[in-house]
């Protein structure tokens, strides 16, 4: 009898480590860098069409780019990062690209916008290149070229995916060039990184002309910009974007923290128009169970021409939760003022509930009337 008691105390002792193994086991999956949040670059060809000349070329030159832009305007703005994107390379310094090919041909139905080839790609490349499901940024690119075929969306916890066209060029992008000019406009390159933006959950963040920095990458498209403002060719970060993107894990920020959506509550909420400056000030405390770093203001005025060119306002949070945040360049019109907070963990929220400035904002409506505006601060 006292064996038994033995054996089965035994028993329960081994049942208890080898939970605890499977525990720690669990764990190390869970932080195991190859199921760390990583941008996939795919390139996507129908079954009977070839991959396009020197697509290992033009894809360096592509990742060269961005990482050159990002850093230089999260620098810029006080941001500061040293590797934005972690873009994976090989030895020769290329970026490691995903190529798979389409079960059917190019003229498929469902092949004849990206958004139809979505589900294929996305399953197949995880499939033959044995990547895990969770959290990966896929950036998207399909060969030949497709019209209105960009689109993109994600956020710091899930990751995302974007599409866009490869298109052919000759030369070379210069490192230096603007995005609306010369090769860069020709092989779309500013659709190419807007779109990997909306990816990493910064929503259409319009130009703020004040600043005479020209088109904002997350504003509207070159030729829509360059129907009131025809000679500019420059693109540049904004501010609201590189606050959203700083502790995004393939950033500046901590994967490991960014699993959860902090709470959020403002309180001491002020909006006041100041006449002679032409400037609106919003101000307020937040209390959250975690820290923020800025807030971002989107103003959504009705007088802008489109969500592309509705501006976003910055400014920093204090330690102890209060801020304020100055918006200019109002236009006489109603419209409502989106406010989110920029977390260190890499969240972007306003409600506390969900991610993003555009889905999760806490919306303060304005109205306009004789030279004046009133707010409604529930």
């Amino acid at each position: 009898m006292k064996n038994l008691k033995r054996l089965f105390c035994l028993a329960i002792v081994l049942i208890i480590i080898s939970a605890q193994v499977s525990a720690i086991e669990d764990i190390g999956e869970k932080n195991n860098p190859a199921n760390e949040m990583k941008i996939r670059m795919v390139l996507f060809t129908p079954a009977d069409k070839s991959l396009p000349e020197e697509y290992k070329e033009r894809y360096k030159q592509v990742a060269d780019y961005a990482e050159s832009f990002f850093s230089k305007w999260m620098n810029h703005w006080g941001y500061s990062c040293k590797n934005p994107l972690k873009i994976e390379r090989d030895e020769q310094g290329y970026p490691n690209i995903l190529v798979v090919k389409g079960k059917q041909n190019y003229d498929f139905e469902g092949y004849q916008k990206l958004n139809g080839i979505r589900k294929e790609v996305v399953e197949r490349a995880k499939s033959e290149y044995g990547i895990s499901d969770e959290k990966q940024v896929w950036w998207i690119l399909n060969y030949p070229r497709r019209n209105r075929g960009s689109r993109g969306g994600g956020n710091v916890q899930n990751g995302g995916t974007c599409f866009a066209n490869y298109v052919d060029a000759e030369a070379p992008i210069e490192i230096d060039a603007d995005f609306a000019s010369g090769i860069a406009e020709e092989i779309l390159l500013k659709s190419l990184i807007h779109e990997l933006t909306h990816a990493l959950g910064v929503g259409h963040i319009g130009p703020r002309i004040e600043r005479d920095l020209g088109n904002s990458l997350m504003g509207p498209v070159n030729k829509a910009y360059k129907k009131f403002y025809e000679n500019d060719s420059r693109v540049y970060l904004s501010e609201a974007a590189a606050a959203i993107l700083w502790k995004h894990p393939l950033f500046d920020g901590n994967e490991n923290e960014s699993y959860f959506t902090p709470k959020v509550q403002m309180e001491n909420v002020n909006v006041s128009f100041n006449k002679s400056k032409g400037q609106i000030l919003v101000e307020g405390k937040l209390k959250s169970n975690s820290t923020a770093h800025s807030v971002v203001i989107s103003d959504a005025s009705k007088g802008n021409k489109s969500p592309y060119w509705h501006r976003a306002f910055v400014s920093k949070v204090n330690p102890d939760g209060t801020f304020k945040c100055e918006i200019f360049e109002l236009k006489e019109a109603n419209g409502e003022l989106v406010v989110g907070f920029c977390f260190k963990n890499g969240a972007i929220t306003g409600n506390g509930t969900k991610l993003g400035l555009n889905s999760s904002g806490i919306k303060i409506p304005y109205y306009f009337s004789v030279d004046n505006f009133t707010f409604d601060i529930k």
